[in-house]
């Protein structure tokens, strides 16, 4: 078997670690041997998840290596100290390639490669250096402009691309007239947890989870819950990874409408559990610069789960898969007037007895942890 470099800045530990990034690792070693160099959170090491991590990692034959997470301050010191790492795993284990999911993991692979003539895969998961510009940590300025000249030399030395939607693999074309491979895999699903289920349409039962602040439009979601609340029988559900972010005025609507329901942080486990109390997913985003590269997790999830998605046009490929499928309502505009206009498509769509069964059937066809890890399988071949 071929012997692989995985590096990931974000832990297996974290909760992204163990939805997305585990799942194709244990899928992927049962035909390569995977080697794994992440940066891990100080207060997740050495606990009882870890101890479990391990045994789970050694029963697949994963070989782990991890580095203490910094701020994001210290980034060039762990891009070095990642980088002199990764030299010591790809002469250890005779890697053939690495894989790098994300910006900063691909300037190592970058620089194994220039060093150790080591070919690699970028995994862009989204347009990194936009992401900042929307997140408002940096502006269109000379560190955009340097951010996007690193971008260019990984995309033009990388021996494959992947990204998450057919509009980021269009982007990066018209963009830099890429030449090397670019294959497109969304975020999966495992199909075998996120189950499915007929839902009962008598009562509209929107769910929001995830979180709140940063590229999501929160507030959107709540006006929009308002003006359907106005108009037929219905009820929101709130489960926030980083409830923090709450304002004082969602605050006080949330608790003024009873039919609103706020629920803590849910573990991994139970959230396929809470989707299914629900009959619609919602989720809107504020990505004007990174739209076109994302392709939310919580929408396979809620897919396989029978759930149909409202969300807003502009990101990823969600207006053509919804649209297309017909398995949501897709946001033209955030105002009053198109809000309605969703409304009412929401409540001919629930009026089609097959609307359940085909978001699992797009989920199990398109979507499924399964297509991913080949995918991915196919790509390893090639390298």
């Amino acid at each position: 078997m071929r012997n692989v470099l995985y590096i990931t800045h974000d832990g297996l530990l974290d909760p992204l670690g163990q939805s997305q990034i585990l799942p194709y690792l244990y899928g992927l070693s049962d035909n390569f041997n995977i080697s794994v160099l992440s940066f891990e959170k100080k207060d997740k090491l050495n606990t009882e998840e870890h101890v479990k991590l391990k045994k789970k990692l050694n029963e697949k034959n994963i070989n782990h290596k991890y580095l203490r997470f910094l701020s994001k301050l210290f980034l060039p010191w762990l891009i070095f100290t990642g980088f002199v790492k990764g030299i010591k795993i790809v002469k250890k284990n005779e890697v053939n390639f690495s894989h790098a999911r994300g910006f900063t993991p691909c300037i190592i692979s970058w620089l194994l490669k220039k060093t150790l003539n080591i070919p690699f895969i970028f995994d862009m998961r989204g347009f990194w250096v936009e992401e900042r510009v929307d997140a408002g940590i940096i502006k269109k300025g000379k560190v955009f402009k340097i951010l996007k000249k690193i971008e260019k030399t990984l995309l033009s030395n990388a021996d494959h691309i992947t990204v998450l939607t057919k509009a980021a693999k269009q982007e990066l074309i018209s963009r830099y007239n890429v030449s090397t491979p670019i294959s497109v895999i969304p975020t999966c699903v495992d199909t075998t947890k996120f189950t499915y289920k007929k839902h009962n349409y008598k009562k509209i039962k929107l769910l929001y989870l995830g979180s709140c602040g940063t590229f999501y439009n929160f507030n959107l979601v709540l006006f929009f819950f308002k003006l359907l609340n106005e108009k037929t029988d219905s009820n929101l559900t709130l489960t926030l990874n980083n409830p923090e972010c709450i304002t004082k005025e969602n605050i006080k609507e949330i608790n003024s409408n009873k039919n609103i329901f706020l629920f803590k942080k849910l573990k991994r486990t139970e959230v396929p559990k809470l989707i299914k109390t629900s009959n619609f997913s919602i989720f809107f985003y504020k990505t004007p610069n990174s739209g076109k590269g994302f392709f939310p997790t919580r929408m396979g999830e809620s897919l396989a789960c029978g759930l149909p998605v409202i969300t807003n046009g502009g990101v990823g490929d969600c207006s053509e898969i919804i649209e297309e499928n017909r398995i949501g309502v897709i946001l033209d505009e955030p105002n009053e007037k198109t809000i309605s206009k969703a409304i009412k498509r929401i409540l001919e769509l629930v009026k089609d007895d097959q609307l359940n069964k085909r978001c699992r059937t797009f989920a199990e066809n398109y979507l499924s942890l399964k297509k991913g890890v080949e995918k991915y399988e196919n790509i390893y071949e090639t390298i």
